[in-house]
């Protein structure tokens, strides 16, 4: 069975969940969000340091944990009015499709 992981980024209040519930009806697939894993850790910094260091060890893991073991992924930018499809890749194979979101991933994942 092939695993598949789908990351959705972006600003707080932008739709992050409401997308990823929308795509995993449409493609029957498991949803974890940073929303639910924040409340059960219950420790909460301040806001805009917390959001970043997330977001920056989010990439990181997506690149250096995720990546690795997954079969196929896709990897959105969800901050403006509609989601944005980044890079999609298969085990060793990558197509970037936003040439300027997938370099500012890459800088802030460094």
């Amino acid at each position: 069975m092939k695993k598949k992981l789908v990351v959705v980024g972006g600003a707080n209040g932008v739709g992050k969940t409401t997308f990823a519930y929308q795509y995993r009806e449409e493609f029957g697939i498991d949803y974890l969000g940073a929303d639910a894993i924040a409340e059960e850790i219950k420790g909460r910094k301040d806001g805009n340091v917390e959001i970043e260091r997330r977001f920056t060890r989010s990439l990181k893991n997506f690149k250096q944990v995720y990546l690795p073991i997954f079969d196929t992924w896709q990897l959105f930018y969800n901050g403006l009015r509609r989601p944005i499809e980044v890079a999609v890749g298969e085990k060793g194979k990558m197509m970037i499709l936003d040439e300027e979101f997938y370099k500012i991933f890459q800088e802030i994942s460094k």
